[in-house]
């Protein structure tokens, strides 16, 4: 038995119901960037601590559980005439799995067709605390090889400025993708 992390209460998962229900209940919101629009569940101050366990084993089990209580909710209640790939928009991984796949897989539906490792960074740039300007004097430099439909949403797990997402979109275009709009677990424009 693990304690959830939330408020200590016995639970069988790192977070337990009450709180993925009550505290962690998420507040759908969006916000357009260059006119593209993107959707995100949590603002990121409300998430912060359970965001940093990305970087630790246990960080899987816990975007997991975050994931079926945003990602997955979305994707049953959207329809769309056609499938749509959605594209993990991964950095290069160092803690043994891709977070931004656990988000992606959380939507799979008869709409959504989740696919990770198409679009990943071809450089170690970290972005957290950095500038616009850093962050634009310093692309990701993505590869993208492709997608199994010519629809596509791009997944990532937070949006701040909102350059990454911007870039991942230019990349896909410039591939004949169509880039229709941008999902993330949180938001740190508050």
């Amino acid at each position: 038995m693990l304690g959830c992390i939330i408020c200590n209460n016995t639970s069988i998962l790192h977070i337990c119901d009450k709180c993925l229900k009550g505290a962690l209940a998420p507040t759908f919101k969006s916000r357009k960037i260059d006119g593209f629009e993107i959707f995100s569940f949590y603002k990121y101050s409300e998430i912060e601590p359970l965001i940093h366990y990305k970087h630790k084993m246990a960080g899987s089990f816990i975007l997991r559980q975050l994931a079926n209580n945003s990602f997955k909710k979305f994707s049953q209640n959207f329809e769309y005439d056609g499938k749509i790939s959605l594209i993990a928009i991964d950095d290069k991984t160092k803690h043994g799995y891709s977070h931004t796949a656990i988000l992606a897989n959380a939507m799979r539906s008869s709409v959504f067709r989740p696919q990770w490792g198409a679009m990943r960074a071809k450089n170690d740039v970290i972005y957290a605390g950095q500038s616009l300007e850093f962050r634009k004097s310093n692309p990701r430099e993505f590869d993208f090889k492709g997608a199994r439909h010519k629809d596509i949403v791009l997944v990532d797990d937070i949006v701040t400025t909102g350059t990454t997402l911007l870039e991942a979109r230019a990349c896909a275009e410039a591939a004949g993708y169509e880039a229709l709009f941008a999902v993330t677990l949180a938001d740190a424009m508050e």
